[in-house]
């Protein structure tokens, strides 16, 4: 699935943004204008959780904190647009659950995404 440039500026603004850049691409989620190939979103999203932004294998060992931001971006996006992906529904619900995710601060995110789903 080849992702479309919005998609593409999307999920590169998630991940090598700044806060506001970051902001701008949540947002860009709710503009029916904006072009977003969803389903491959989702797929480049669970990519990058399953591979980079992992968190660590034991909630004692030190994380690089912009991973865990960057993650906890990610997840909020994830459950946004995880439409009735059972994948996508696997891995937010695996974040949310704090013997996986130690993250207090992703865990956060990652539920309040669902809220706004």
């Amino acid at each position: 699935m080849d992702p479309n440039p919005n998609t593409s500026r999307i999920f590169d603004l998630l991940v090598k943004g700044q806060e506001a850049d970051k902001e701008a691409a949540k947002e860009a989620l709710d503009d029916p204008n904006q072009l977003i190939n969803r389903p491959c979103l989702r797929c480049m999203i669970l990519e990058a959780l399953a591979e980079k932004f992992r968190p660590p294998d034991d909630g004692n060992q030190e994380e690089d904190p912009i991973v865990r931001w960057t993650r906890g971006w990610l997840l909020n996006v994830l459950a946004r647009i995880s439409d009735d992906d059972s994948g996508a529904t696997k891995v937010i619900r695996d974040h949310i659950d704090p013997t996986y995710e130690h993250s207090w601060k992703v865990r956060y995110w990652t539920l309040a995404g669902l809220v706004k789903a």
